[in-house]
């Protein structure tokens, strides 16, 4: 989310934080907070594997089903795609 958000305000020649939280369906004040992280913020928060996620209690659930379906897709991609979904 925090690259997507950074992408689109590409240094303020992209789009505004108002179009921005629109666009991705986020709050505006969320956008701001990402935009004004520094690097060194940035790198910390997502480096911090300790993080707990709202859906750490489902993972091997969710690596089941997709295993369980025999899909083509690799079950790390599912897994950051599911979670980036529900952030």
């Amino acid at each position: 989310m925090i690259h997507q958000i950074k992408a689109l305000h590409s240094k303020g020649n992209g789009l505004s934080e108002r179009k921005i939280a629109k666009q991705l369906g986020i709050s505006r004040n969320t956008v701001s907070k990402h935009l004004n992280l520094l690097e060194t913020e940035l790198t910390e928060v997502l480096s911090d594997t300790d993080r707990s996620k709202k859906l750490d209690e489902y993972r091997s659930y969710i690596i089941q089903r997709f295993c369980r379906k025999k899909t083509n897709i690799c079950v790390k991609t599912a897994i950051t795609c599911f979670y980036a979904a529900h952030e």
